[in-house]
């Protein structure tokens, strides 16, 4: 009921979710926000960006290195260009037109 409520209010969001991935990525934000004290996004692009970091977060537990969404956020001013470049990047491909194969 949460994302119902969530996405009713967020219609840029509720359309992503027509494509199957997007509305995993959604609940699987969803959930790790209500783990922690992260806000639920408010665009496509915190969308990516949230998913992004959440899933580095998640792959470095996997690997027995504790990493927290916080340490993600706050990288230096270089590789956080770097960061907010590949979410971008992400975004961008989503929503254009070409089709890779």
């Amino acid at each position: 009921d949460e994302v119902k409520a969530y996405l009713h209010d967020h219609e840029n969001i509720r359309h992503m979710c027509y494509l199957p991935l997007h509305l995993v990525m959604i609940i699987f934000i969803h959930e790790e926000c209500q783990n922690s004290s992260t806000p639920l996004p408010q665009t496509e692009t915190d969308v990516y960006r949230q998913f992004t970091i959440m899933a580095l977060v998640r792959y470095f537990s996997k690997l027995g290195k504790t990493v927290k969404i916080k340490d993600l956020e706050l990288l230096p001013p270089q590789e956080s260009s770097l960061f907010k470049g590949i979410c971008r990047l992400a975004y961008t491909t989503t929503t254009s037109s070409k089709t890779f194969i």
